[in-house]
């Protein structure tokens, strides 16, 4: 971990609920053009992308790229690996990861609309499944389970039941929606009951919300004598979006229970 002046980040690496160290794509990228004895221009070179490129990569100012597949191929590395950190680094490795307990984790890639990103989130096993997605949502949808900023997975081969929530598209425009089976015939509702029901029928539902992502009520930061924000930048096996601001360690306490009482004496020295 690491702090600086001025806007003070600890950086906490733990291990999730296998067991396991999870990583960046910049770290895995890193890892593989260190042991491949790479340097950026020679990977630019070899794979036949800008330098720049590369060096957004490595940087982590870019999150992948949709040449993946050659990167992959100049590094000798397996691209589920390097994309989205499953399974072992190589063909022929056994998995690096010491697995513990049950419930694996897995990675869902998140898409706008029906562009992928190349960018990945990861969730329980228990929702693992071939026709999973995973969607940003940068409004509020109506639902108070999903407000603006949260990710959701959805699972377009589940089959919806009453009171699920479904994500789908009306005109042109996708959002999240309560699904309400009726006696003929079912409907889509938000929490709102001024805004009339939706006919399930009259739109296209994308499939049943299996998982979510959310942050906590936005709070004023809590910080030091010296006024410098405390903000925490964490690797979950449920990972809020990036980076959070850490309102208070009960808060904490709740999502990042395993290093909880690490960070309770990190954020007692800066408060002191």
């Amino acid at each position: 971990m690491f702090y600086r002046l001025q806007d003070i980040t600890i950086v906490i690496h733990c291990s999730d609920i296998e067991g396991r160290v999870v990583m960046t794509f910049k770290s895995r990228l890193k890892k593989a053009m260190e042991e491949g004895g790479f340097t950026q221009a020679a990977l630019a070179k070899e794979t036949g992308m800008a330098q720049s490129m590369i060096w957004k990569l490595v940087s982590g100012n870019a999150n992948g790229t949709s040449k993946l597949v050659i990167l992959s191929k100049a590094l000798g590395v397996r691209p589920e690996w390097l994309g989205e950190g499953s399974g072992p680094m190589r063909e022929g490795d056994k998995n690096e990861h010491h697995r513990i307990g049950s419930g694996p984790i897995f990675g869902v890639e998140i898409y706008d609309g029906d562009i992928r990103t190349n960018t990945w989130i990861t969730v329980p096993g228990l929702a693992k499944s071939d026709s999973c997605k995973a969607y940003h949502m940068t409004e509020d949808t109506g639902c108070s389970e999903v407000p603006a900023g949260t990710y959701i997975v959805v699972d377009s081969a589940e089959e919806a039941g009453n009171n699920d929530l479904v994500y789908a598209t009306t005109g042109k425009k996708s959002s999240v929606y309560r699904f309400v089976r009726g006696g003929v015939e079912d409907f889509l509702s938000v929490d709102d009951s001024r805004v009339p029901l939706i006919p399930a029928n009259s739109v296209d539902i994308k499939g049943v919300i299996v998982f979510l992502l959310r942050g906590l009520k936005n709070k004023p930061p809590r910080t030091s004598t010296n006024n410098f924000p405390l903000k925490l930048l964490a690797y979950n096996p449920y990972p809020l979006p990036a980076k959070c601001t850490v309102h208070s360690y009960s808060a904490f306490s709740f999502i990042f229970p395993q290093i909880s009482k690490t960070f309770k004496s990190l954020c007692d020295i800066f408060s002191d």
